[in-house]
């Protein structure tokens, strides 16, 4: 089956070759492993179908051209080579993907970049990497894919980087969102002023770290997450400590005690948020 080729299309023209490379070479799985999806390093479908049990569970990023949609939140995906100036085809290793928040429709004439965890086809393991996801598939497609590979995809980009798939917004991710805004810069500048040894500054700073640490020890005690909102009680009491030792001019537990603080905070990201392609951070899947 052969497609026409935009002119827009060229840059992923050329992707699509280096994908097809990869089809014979599959360079990212030699330097990322079976789980690229921190790295994101593009696995190619074929790659994926011929040892699916190594893949199973897995996070992954996949880049390759929609080739059938079959619903509304469902689609098969395919590797393309250039066939002539103005024609691709697919290389004949289609898989499918489940989009369980797929809100726009798909461009067929040009590569998608879809990240998510690949399943064995079953619908309760679909769900269970969905949210809840319900299968929106007829029986006898369901009947087709049954025991295949599938990508549940948790973002998908098309040619300009735009977002066609994240699930929506959490209330306590804008909640802890907003709150680290306050956070990251007013300890960067308390971390300023504990090297000028400026008191008063230091004080400021820790004047709006409290409410802000309160704020997120109130988010992970709602979301039930006890180690989380120790850290940010944690986190408070080495603010309360920082103020108090730069106001005695103790600078050296001052810088003590924000690193500390730091260490405490770089445990609660590492385990629980996740930065997203566009900087967006979201909780991390599996971390609740």
């Amino acid at each position: 089956m052969r497609r026409p080729v935009s002119r827009p299309w060229a840059a992923w023209a050329a992707a699509a070759a280096v994908i097809a490379v990869a089809v014979a070479l599959p360079e990212a799985q030699r330097r990322g492993g079976r789980n690229n999806g921190a790295q994101g390093l593009p696995v190619a479908t074929n790659t994926i179908l011929s040892d699916p049990d190594a893949y199973y569970g897995k996070v992954v990023t996949l880049s390759a051209g929609v080739d059938q949609m079959l619903s509304k939140t469902t689609f098969v995906v395919d590797q393309w080579k250039m066939t002539g100036p103005t024609a691709v085809a697919p290389v004949g290793k289609p898989i499918l993907v489940v989009a369980p928040y797929l809100t726009a429709s798909l461009d067929r004439r040009s590569y998608l970049m879809m990240r998510g965890q690949v399943v064995k086809f079953d619908p309760i393991e679909i769900a269970k990497a969905g949210d809840g996801y319900i299968l929106d598939m007829t029986a006898d497609v369901r009947a087709k894919y049954t025991g295949q590979p599938v990508l549940v995809a948790s973002s998908i980009l098309n040619s300009v980087s735009l977002e066609l798939a994240r699930k929506p917004l959490m209330p306590e991710e804008i909640s802890l969102t907003s709150a680290m805004k306050t956070i990251a810069p007013a300890f960067a500048s308390l971390r300023t002023a504990a090297q000028e040894s400026k008191a008063d500054v230091v004080s400021q700073n820790v004047a709006r770290l409290l409410p802000a640490f309160s704020q997120t020890e109130a988010i992970w005690d709602g979301l039930g997450q006890s180690p989380a909102a120790q850290w940010a009680r944690d986190a408070r009491e080495h603010a309360v400590a920082i103020d108090k030792a730069a106001a005695a001019g103790d600078w050296a537990a001052v810088n003590a005690s924000a690193g500390a603080l730091n260490q405490v905070c770089g445990s609660c990201h590492n385990t629980y948020r996740e930065r997203q392609d566009d900087g967006l951070f979201r909780f991390k899947a599996g971390s609740f």
